[in-house]
């Protein structure tokens, strides 16, 4: 349970963004995805439709995509593979001296 806890915390930790993208992400961690899947499984089985403006549906989007990209970050950190989102983390700011050059890759994957 420690190691989820942790892994949850590094996923939901949104430091490596813009302040601007870490104001907008307040609150959103995994209760909030909770929340959103919940709110879409009522939209496909219930026929409700919860998001009253655009505006909630951009920040969903926002959310979703800093969480690929964190998911992203953590892959490559962990087992030096380059991963079709580098470019994606080349333009939010992540260091390039931390993505992997092609011969540093690693063959297997490490446990």
């Amino acid at each position: 349970m420690a190691g989820r806890r942790k892994t949850e915390n590094k996923i939901f930790d949104y430091s490596t963004f813009t302040g601007d993208a870490q104001k907008r992400l307040i609150g959103y961690d995994l209760s909030k995805l909770s929340e959103i899947f919940d709110k879409r499984h009522n939209v496909v089985h219930k026929n409700e439709l919860p998001l009253k403006e655009l505006s909630e549906l951009a920040k969903i989007k926002d959310f979703f995509e800093k969480i690929v990209i964190k998911l992203s970050i953590l892959t490559m950190d962990r087992y030096a593979i380059l991963l079709d989102v580098q470019d994606i983390l080349v333009r939010s700011g992540y260091p390039t001296d931390k993505i992997p050059a092609e011969g540093q890759r690693k063959k297997e994957v490490d446990n």
